[in-house]
């Protein structure tokens, strides 16, 4: 594998650490939305409105077939209307007629429509990374690719801590490393759940 390929595996892997340590980073951020007298209410000067980081499950397509899908998604919002994040998760079995399995991280920014309401909508571009490592060994230098993702979301606010989002997304995969695999096979539409929490 070239020096280039090995660059990126160690990138990717990265990531996965910067994921941990922004999921700790957001609680210590969301005491900036309380203001000097306690009050639970959002300040109008605040850049940093809220937070959330929660678990994500779907179904997705790789190689025209249905499986499943898993991660974890955290992100500050910015003005109530705005959300910056990461993102990371992977395949819940190998890809189909390979010895692979399917890992990704990367970075989130969306729109949300209607905040204030209960029932609103939200808007978001997912750019990053992934491996493909094989299932079953320690592969220190697995292959890799890189992904963009637009999608679309559902959200239904429960109470200030918890909140219920409904995707549709399709990934576009580019730059895989791994010969057997091409981008048609690892692209697709995905459908996922998630279940938010932390300050709306």
């Amino acid at each position: 594998m070239s020096v280039k390929s090995s660059r990126e595996a160690f990138q990717i892997k990265f990531h996965y650490v910067n994921c941990l340590r922004f999921i700790f980073v957001l609680f210590f951020c969301s005491l900036s939305t309380v203001n000097a007298e306690g009050d639970p209410g959002i300040s109008e000067q605040a850049v940093v409105t809220g937070w959330y980081v929660g678990p994500m499950y779907g179904v997705t397509e790789i190689r025209g077939k249905n499986v499943l899908s898993a991660g974890i998604e955290a992100a500050l919002k910015i003005k109530q209307q705005y959300y910056i994040g990461l993102l990371f998760g992977g395949l819940s079995d190998q890809v189909e007629n390979t010895d692979r399995n399917m890992n990704y991280s990367g970075l989130i920014a969306g729109l949300i429509i209607r905040p204030k309401n209960r029932l609103h909508y939200s808007v978001d571009l997912s750019i990053g990374g992934g491996t493909l490592p094989i299932v079953g060994q320690q592969d220190p230098d697995p292959d890799t690719y890189t992904f963009i993702r637009p999608r679309f979301n559902i959200n239904f606010t429960l109470n200030q801590i918890s909140q219920i989002k409904l995707s549709i997304s399709y990934r576009t995969v580019t730059d895989i490393t791994y010969s057997a695999l091409s981008e048609d096979d690892l692209s697709g539409a995905e459908v996922t759940l998630g279940f938010m929490f932390g300050r709306f």
